[in-house]
């Protein structure tokens, strides 16, 4: 069998020439440019500079320090801390939910292979049938990670239309995945459209925040 690591890499990251990886081989720590990552310095200061609406139940959650929120997603200590995320060992896990490391080009060319059911120019990475049965069946859940109801299809890809915390996508059907700071990636096969953005300073925002709504501000205006 093959790691995840060289299954990605040579099913999907060499056949688009995307520079994309989950667990960075250090041969490419050592060759490229990695921006170290930067982090907020508390919860209680993301709370109180949320400007999404959240509801009562959710900025409780998120100013726990014991609860699931703070938990799972890292904040400011040893395990959370910006460190953590720049050393060797994290680049190189293998972990494919956290572990992704891209530039906004080579996710792009993912998620324009995604939207283009399966291939991107004359490149075939995935069956179109293959794509269907990925965005099929979206259903809403509460996420106890986020602390938040979203929806999620049979292949694990957020359905925008169907997820609160989202900003209004135009055009079609959105499907795809935001993290902290506005860094998403999103594609919509009814229109034959892709997005994506990545940034190294993770700010309060954690998903559909404000950079990412500007972005989607101006693609609205565009899609007739």
């Amino acid at each position: 069998g093959r790691s995840l690591q060289v299954f990605f890499d040579e099913e999907v990251s060499k056949p688009l020439n995307a520079d994309t990886w989950i667990g960075t081989p250090l041969v490419i720590q050592e060759e490229f440019h990695i921006a170290d990552m930067t982090l907020i310095d508390s919860t209680r200061q993301w709370v109180e500079s949320y400007v999404n609406p959240v509801d009562e139940s959710l900025k409780k959650q998120m100013s726990d320090p014991n609860g699931m929120f703070t938990r799972r997603i890292p904040m400011k200590g040893k395990a959370g801390s910006a460190a953590a995320f720049n050393t060797v060992e994290y680049r190189s896990a293998q972990i494919g939910s956290a572990g992704g490391i891209s530039n906004g080009r080579g996710l792009g060319r993912i998620a324009a292979m995604v939207s283009n059911m399966g291939r991107l120019n004359d490149t075939k990475v995935v069956s179109k049938g293959g794509i269907q049965k990925m965005l099929d069946a979206p259903k809403i859940a509460f996420d106890s990670a986020l602390c938040m109801e979203s929806s999620f299809t049979a292949g694990g890809i957020c359905c925008f239309d169907e997820t609160p915390s989202f900003v209004s996508w135009k055009g079609g059907k959105w499907f795809g995945w935001g993290g902290r700071g506005g860094s998403a990636i999103a594609f919509c096969p009814d229109r034959n459209l892709a997005l994506a953005y990545t940034m190294n300073a993770m700010h309060n925002d954690l998903l559909g925040g404000r950079r990412l709504d500007k972005i989607v501000q101006i693609l609205n205006k565009e899609i007739v």
